[in-house]
């Protein structure tokens, strides 16, 4: 995400460039992309490996047995039913995965995927058991701790670059 941000000025010169002719202004943009080895869709990537890791988190809760009646954290008592107090833990998901997702998002065009993917993860989590929802708050929490990290680290190699 860093390397697309700089690249935008290039981009946007190629836009304004090749406005008439857009197999031009791809075929300048997929160039840019190989000369300066960055990939568009790496941030989308990540996403792949916890789809399968949900479903299998998913059947792994509803199914175990050593789940039931298993207090967590001396909150929850069962971490294979859903939040029993009603929707605490995906509202703290919610409100995670806003954050990480404003803090990831730069492009104007992604912009409403910033407000619409918590809510449908909200309106998913609610019913499911109070595990999975645990988990992928907790990724979404390292996820922002990560991000603050590269942003610090970027800010300290690279000053000018905001």
């Amino acid at each position: 995400m860093q390397a697309m941000k700089r690249l935008q000025p290039k981009m946007d010169e190629f836009k304004v460039k090749f406005k008439k002719d857009p197999q031009k202004l791809n075929a300048a943009m997929m160039k840019l992309y190989k000369e300066e080895k960055v990939n568009p869709f790496g941030s989308c990537l990540l996403m792949l490996p916890q789809m399968p890791l949900m479903f299998g988190l998913y059947q792994v809760f509803r199914s175990t047995i050593e789940f039931r009646q298993a207090y967590f954290l001396g909150y929850w008592p069962d971490l294979s039913q859903p939040d029993p107090m009603p929707w605490v833990m995906p509202i703290i998901m919610t409100v995670a995965m806003f954050i990480q997702q404003k803090m990831s998002v730069t492009d104007p065009k992604q912009k409403m995927m910033v407000y619409i993917m918590p809510v449908i993860f909200f309106l998913m989590m609610k019913s499911l058991p109070v595990g999975l929802v645990l988990y992928w708050t907790c990724y979404s929490v390292l996820s922002i701790f990560e991000t603050l990290n590269i942003r610090r680290q970027t800010a300290e190699m690279n000053p000018q670059v905001k």
